[in-house]
């Protein structure tokens, strides 16, 4: 009814009269108030009160053999976990969801054996996000080791993901030919699946497929194909990835006649695209001008994370010869400050890594993680390529005799 306050009064009266019974049915009713009272908390902005809500599950209940208070403590840890991450302290994250874990991995409950997937799932993302995606891929290999053979939904769901991510850490690590494996394999397994969790999954890995497939300048027509399926079956950025494919193919008309057919997307995304194709059309002023107001927004919305929009950008921006105009533009307009960290890695994608090391440690670390994400397609064409001939050494007479 959108009344949380009562809710959690409703909860904490819960708490109060029967916080102390001995009785099992009660002492999961215990659980189950100081949990929803949590996620309460969490939902209002208060994490901090929602981690002393979870903390009291698993303080006061951690010991139980009984496994409908050990499935309250699995979903405490998990939630606990992601109230950490809402409160920006990653490593707190990581720490619940390893004690989950440690407690249950092992356990045969259906019901733990989800959260102990959730948890390895939402680890990995963690992982992804601090610029750490070996750790993230391990987590995610865990997940698919471990659970890939289940029949529940719930678990497939979590292995659908996991490969999902799975190809997302591998993109990150300029590694593209792995993360086509990870989201094909997604395809493979779970492209039939009618369960709306499976199918958003295959959405996103037939969409990620694609952009990886674009960016990497990889089997552009298998990712035409991708992107025209994942469009007839509604997904929301599937026409922009269409369009930013038509821009990497040279294709310039056909981009911009995409366009309209996903205006609707947020105002941070079509900033972004129209500085696309300013750039493409060598138009450097209205590429700056559309870029200016894509960066007054957060790129990472509730319908996409635009920031790899932004990548795709600057790397258009560079490859147009407007790389050092465009380092001038960010000094100038004071986004290199506001935005220190994309800064200096469209810096260092332009002149050359070393720029990373004269920076302080705050602005080194996250711009290094952008960097690499920013370079890795150049990487990966470079590696593609066929070392050149190595010339051929005279060698000395030979006497004989």
């Amino acid at each position: 009814m959108g009344d949380p306050l009562a809710a959690i009064a409703a909860y904490e009266t819960v708490v109060s009269r029967f916080g102390d019974a001995p009785e099992a049915a009660l002492r999961e009713e215990v659980a189950r108030a100081l949990v929803g009272k949590g996620f309460t908390h969490r939902q209002l902005g208060d994490p901090l009160a929602a981690i002393a809500a979870y903390e009291t599950v698993i303080n006061r209940f951690g010991d139980a053999p009984e496994a409908a208070l050990r499935a309250q403590v699995a979903q405490a840890l998990v939630n606990k976990g992601f109230a950490h991450g809402q409160m920006g302290d990653p490593l707190a994250e990581i720490a619940a969801y390893e004690t989950l874990i440690t407690w249950f991995g092992d356990a045969p409950e259906a019901a733990l054996r989800e959260q102990v997937a959730r948890a390895l799932v939402n680890k990995g993302i963690t992982h992804r996000e601090m610029g750490d995606p070996l750790a993230a891929i391990a987590a995610n290999e865990t997940v698919i080791n471990r659970f890939g053979d289940a029949p529940e939904v719930a678990l497939r769901e979590q292995v659908a993901m996991a490969l999902v991510n799975k190809g997302f850490a591998h993109r990150q690590m300029g590694d593209p030919l792995a993360g086509i494996a990870a989201y094909e394999t997604v395809i493979n397994w779970f492209g039939d699946a009618v369960e709306p969790e499976l199918t958003e999954s295959v959405s996103h890995a037939r969409n990620n497929l694609a952009s990886l497939l674009t960016d990497f300048e990889i089997q552009s027509g298998r990712a035409e194909e991708l992107l025209t399926e994942a469009a007839k079956r509604g997904h929301q950025l599937a026409d922009s990835n269409r369009a930013y494919l038509a821009l990497s193919q040279g294709h310039l008309d056909k981009a911009i006649a995409l366009r309209p057919a996903f205006s609707d997307l947020p105002p941070p995304a079509l900033h972004l695209f129209d500085a696309a194709v300013a750039f493409a059309q060598m138009n450097f002023g209205t590429a700056t001008d559309h870029l200016a107001e894509a960066l007054q927004h957060d790129l990472q919305t509730p319908v996409g994370n635009f920031t790899y929009d932004l990548d795709r950008v600057l790397r258009l921006a560079e490859r147009q010869g407007f790389g050092e105009a465009l380092i001038a533009w960010f000094e100038r307009t004071g986004f290199a400050d506001r935005l220190a960290p994309i800064f200096v890695a469209f810096v260092a994608y332009v002149r050359g890594e070393q720029v990373l090391k004269d920076k302080n440690p705050e602005v080194r670390e996250p711009a290094t993680v952008l960097y690499r994400r920013l370079s890795a397609p150049r990487r990966f064409r470079e590696q593609q390529q066929p070392p050149p001939p190595s010339p051929r050494r005279r060698g000395r007479p030979r006497r004989t005799g």
